[in-house]
């Protein structure tokens, strides 16, 4: 008798093949070269209870603070992973949705090259780390290698992702569902950022209840932001048949969590050189040694004083520290000629368009100190704002010019010129008397300090510019304003 094919039989094994095939975790971004200390540990959900002691202590502190840098920067690679996406979807009128080859083959090697120059700048011995990915179809979560305390914050970054997949339920659907797909890829992203907020958060958490001891750097977070935008004017509304200019200027430059340490260098005595117009020349070589000799007796000024500043050879040891820079301007120049007269009656309009977008790391100079007088209760700080960097991720410009006129001429002209290139540190920095000269934040006087408190925070609020940008930004002469905040802290920023 011939045996009939069990087709039943071989159905089952295919859907059992492909579920199989859909068990591949989703990788988190993980260490170019630290191996996992311990065997991979599948976590559900947070099962820690108040009651219970924290598993982070002051030796975990070299952890926390790398991880924190990791995942900041994890943060702004995302955000600007978002705007490419962004500026994608206005050109083509629809939004990028998520696939797998679009988040291993794009999203993914962009934030593990981020993670790995993160890596490469930290000083020997290299902080410990911990890896975690969640299962985007069954939900569950790994977490590998690690000390407990990172461990916990890795799984509270997953904890997001397996709630969020858990919500769609992907393993009811099909045996190859991937709870982001028909998600666009910008909220995919948007969920990492919220994800490493959440570690992010627990682990400053953590690191504000160790004791003083154990904190005795500072960290410096600053943000810079230029701006102006055009009013606007009944007189000058290209709506109504009259020619018009405008400007829309947006500039921010920022660093966070830049990690000064105690410094017993104090800036040497002013070498004060006496009036040598009527002197001879034997005269001025004797005024000169006298005056470096006086110099040389004079006791190390302000002792009172303790100071803070950024080691360039621990971390950066190219004399440069990360800086992350964001461009967005558009300048429109749009001219309205009308001619009125037998028989050449016309109306011409010529619409000129000039942008420049830019948005990336860049690097800014070690100038960073600060400065506390705990007897005057005052303090001061030195912070270098200017990209110095001038071939990373520059700035965009574009230009394009449109001709419309009622006879004589093609009714629709249009000149676009090729696209140019220039440096974050080609578009200048302006600056505000008494707080922000050559690209460096510094009072003019000392400000009080609360000695009281583990932070200083400054915001000077929107101020007028006193200089502007060169070229094309003259018109703005007098307009630009300039906004300054800063926050020193004992603890890592949120």
């Amino acid at each position: 008798m011939k045996r009939q094919f069990n087709f039943k039989r071989l159905r089952n094994l295919f859907i059992f093949c492909c579920v199989l095939l859909a068990v591949i975790c989703q990788q988190e971004i993980s260490h170019p070269t630290v191996k996992a200390e311990t065997k991979p540990i599948p976590v559900y959900f947070s099962d820690e209870s108040p009651q219970q002691p924290s598993p982070c202590s002051c030796v975990d502190k070299k952890d926390i603070l790398y991880r924190i840098r990791e995942a900041n920067a994890a943060i702004d690679g995302y955000k600007n992973q978002i705007k490419n996406y962004q500026a994608q979807e206005t050109n083509s009128g629809k939004p990028t949705m998520y696939s797998q080859n679009e988040y291993r083959n794009v999203v993914q090697p962009a934030l593990q090259t981020i993670v790995n120059g993160v890596y490469q700048l930290e000083p020997a011995p290299k902080a410990k780390t911990a890896t975690g990915g969640t299962d985007p179809h069954s939900c569950n979560l790994t977490i590998n290698g690690g000390s407990p305390c990172l461990r916990e914050a890795v799984k509270r970054h997953e904890t997001h992702h397996s709630n969020s997949c858990s919500l769609k339920n992907p393993s009811a659907l099909s045996p190859l569902a991937d709870y982001r797909d028909g998600t666009k890829i910008i909220d995919v992203l948007q969920e990492e950022i919220t994800a490493y907020t959440l570690e992010i958060a627990y682990l400053v958490s953590e690191y504000s209840k160790f004791p003083d001891s154990c904190k005795t750097n500072w960290f410096l977070t600053f943000e810079v932001d230029v701006r102006f935008h055009s009013p606007i004017s009944k007189s000058n509304n290209r709506e109504h048949g009259k020619s018009s200019m405008s400007w829309d200027v947006d500039h921010s430059y920022s660093a966070k969590n830049l990690e000064l340490t105690p410094t017993n260098s104090a800036p040497p005595t002013p070498l004060a050189l006496p009036d040598m117009t009527n002197m001879t020349q034997q005269q001025r070589i004797q005024a000169a040694i006298e005056a470096v000799q006086n110099q040389a007796s004079q006791p190390i000024p302000r002792t009172t004083r303790k100071y803070w500043s950024h080691q360039p050879a621990v971390r950066y040891p190219s004399g440069y520290v990360p800086l992350e820079v964001n461009i967005n301007d558009k300048f429109n120049d749009y001219l309205y000629e009308e001619c009125k007269g037998n028989p050449l009656d016309y109306i011409m309009t010529t619409d000129r368009t000039k942008t420049w977008n830019g948005f990336g790391q860049d690097g800014t100079q070690n100038k960073f100190r600060f400065e506390a007088d705990f007897t005057t209760k005052t303090y001061n700080v030195t912070i270098s704002v200017v990209p110095m960097i001038n071939y990373l991720t520059p700035v965009k410009v574009e230009e394009k010019t449109v001709i419309d006129q009622s006879i004589l001429q093609p009714p629709h002209r249009e000149n676009v010129k090729p696209t140019q290139k220039m440096s974050f540190q080609a578009m200048g920095m302006p600056t505000v008397k008494g707080l922000l000269e050559n690209a460096v934040i510094h009072h003019s006087a000392d400000r009080i300090l609360d000695i009281n408190l583990d932070m200083v925070t400054f915001d000077s609020g929107w101020l007028k510019a006193n200089d502007i940008f060169t070229g094309d930004y003259a018109p703005l002469n007098g307009k630009l304003e300039v906004k300054v905040f800063y926050v020193l802290s004992k603890v890592p920023a949120n």
